[in-house]
């Protein structure tokens, strides 16, 4: 997909504000014309083409980075930073693979409904936290290397 100067702004945009407020906070479409300093009017079209895409979620008002949004973001201000290196970008798969292999564990579980919920939920936060995320991988690797932090 070919993202335009303006979508490109919106998923900054929005990527900015998950970093800062997690899943709690949403841009207004208003907003995001204002931010652009109103060189574009038309939100429409550019938001079809991102969710399409998956990367953007929206409603009449507002609008959210999704998960494969919050993903594409990471690697791409991963790529743009020259000194990551393999050692550095393999710690954040493994907690990735973990929190999915968990995801699908308790799905696959006999836990009933709301606890069910509970968990898959908080799966869902520190997937998209990255506070949680930074912990969890330092738990991951201090198990890994039988180091307790």
């Amino acid at each position: 997909m070919e993202i335009t100067h303006f979508q490109k702004f919106i998923l900054v945009n929005l990527y900015n504000l998950w970093e800062e407020y997690g899943t709690s906070k949403v841009k207004t479409l208003d907003a995001l014309i204002e931010e652009y300093d109103y060189k574009e009017k038309n939100i429409r079209k550019p938001m079809k083409a991102l969710i399409s895409a998956g990367l953007v979620d929206s409603d009449s008002y507002s609008a959210w980075l999704t998960k494969k949004g919050i993903r594409q973001m990471e690697v791409a201000s991963k790529s743009d930073d020259s000194t990551v290196t393999r050692e550095d970008t393999a710690p954040v798969n493994i907690t990735m693979n973990f929190l999915k292999n968990f995801e699908q564990a308790i799905g696959k579980s006999e836990l009933q409904s709301p606890e069910r919920e509970m968990w898959l939920h908080g799966i869902t936060q520190i997937s998209q936290n990255p506070l949680l995320l930074k912990t969890l991988e330092t738990a991951l690797k201090a198990t890994i290397d039988k180091n307790p932090s």
